[in-house]
């Protein structure tokens, strides 16, 4: 019930981060209105409006740009504003000397922004008694509210929807799979090498995004400190897809120059099915793993190596010409190495969990289709 409510509360824009901005400014008003009286007060639920951001580490970073750059505009200002006169020259000495000073020392481009703001708001207010000690005070007081509310109020948490991206780019690694398959039998020619190598990156970069929000959204995160942990088994996984997007655009790559005699003598059809078979009940494991979805995937790799074995077989049994020797061997191992890398990554899922199964049988095995291979 609960949960159907905050579904529909986000459909209406009343997000928790909506809620958080709102409570952090009302909480900052309250505060400076306490402090001060009502005079300056409203400086603080501005700060805290300005502060509050998706996690707790872009909040608190956000918090300190801003009081630096108050602090810092506040005092060239009221320096520099009794010599130069509230004019024309006095705003461009001040702002060139403040905002000059900050670009000197390489500060972040918002705290010299800030003292941009910061200087023109103390050279219009300068005459009304305690404002510019009021900015900076109610600065602060705004910026910590929004940095306590962001961390004691269901701060965020972007391991989950990291798991959940890799999963779902590993179902479109493997749909690419299929569809080059399908290019394979003759049947399936849309797609073009160097569009589907873009969309290749695209989904390495989202990947990569992915994993980054994840990490910074666990900085400074108390309530979900536990999942710290999971971030070392996250870059595992997010380097493991990474590396099988890098392998699918090799084979990408390969089936497209390959020439069309060799696709339809060659059992790369076969090949190409059972490695994407792989790569999908990999990415399932990925989301929420299961024993019965374990022992798929280990009977889904010792196939995919049956087939890459028949493949490299039939190909020595062609006799085909040399030229092709590197397109076919590239191919090959591409294939080869994305099973091989989803079984690594599943030997090290299982072992994270304490588990003890056969899922790298093919190392053990003397007569492992790997090791004949390498023979």
């Amino acid at each position: 019930m609960l949960r159907r409510v905050l579904k529909w509360c986000a459909r209406l824009g009343l997000t928790f981060h909506v809620v958080k901005t709102v409570l952090a400014a009302a909480i900052s008003w309250s505060i400076a209105s306490l402090m001060f009286g009502d005079h300056f007060s409203y400086f603080a639920p501005l700060a805290a409006v300005l502060t509050v951001q998706l996690t707790i580490a872009d909040t608190m970073e956000k918090g300190l740009y801003r009081i630096f750059g108050v602090i810092i505009g506040v005092a060239v200002t009221v320096l520099v504003v009794p010599y130069v006169g509230q004019n024309f020259m006095g705003i461009v000495v001040v702002l060139l000397l403040g905002m000059g000073a900050a670009t000197a020392f390489k500060l972040n481009p918002q705290i010299i922004s800030q003292v941009g703001v910061s200087s023109v708001m103390v050279m219009s207010f300068q005459q009304a008694q305690g404002y510019a000690s009021g900015r900076i005070i109610e600065t602060i007081v705004g910026a910590l509210v929004a940095v306590v509310i962001q961390i004691a109020i269901r701060p965020e948490n972007k391991v989950p929807s990291a798991v959940k991206r890799s999963s779902s780019i590993c179902q479109k690694l493997a749909e690419r799979m299929m569809q080059l398959s399908k290019r394979v039998s003759a049947t399936y020619m849309e797609i073009n090498s160097d569009d589907a190598d873009v969309e290749l990156m695209n989904w390495s970069r989202t990947l990569n995004d992915a994993y980054c929000g994840a990490q910074k959204s666990l900085k400074y995160n108390l309530i979900y400190r536990k999942d710290s942990v999971k971030l070392s088994a996250l870059q595992d996984q997010v380097d493991a897809v990474q590396r099988i997007i890098i392998a699918v655009s090799s084979v990408n790559y390969a089936v497209h120059e390959i020439s069309t005699q060799h696709l339809r003598e060659l059992p790369i059809e076969g090949a190409l099915v059972s490695t994407a078979e792989c790569i999908t009940t990999f990415g399932k494991i990925l989301r929420h793993s299961t024993s019965e979805r374990m022992d798929r995937i280990q009977l889904q790799i010792a196939q995919a190596y049956e087939d890459h074995l028949h493949l490299f077989e039939s190909y020595k049994e062609h006799q085909a010409q040399a030229e092709t020797l590197m397109e076919i061997g590239s191919l090959f191992a591409d294939l080869h190495r994305i099973v091989a890398e989803i079984e690594r990554s599943i030997s090290n899922l299982n072992v994270s969990k304490g588990r003890v199964t056969s899922v790298d049988f093919a190392k053990r095995d003397k007569n492992s289709v790997r090791r004949r291979i390498a023979n």
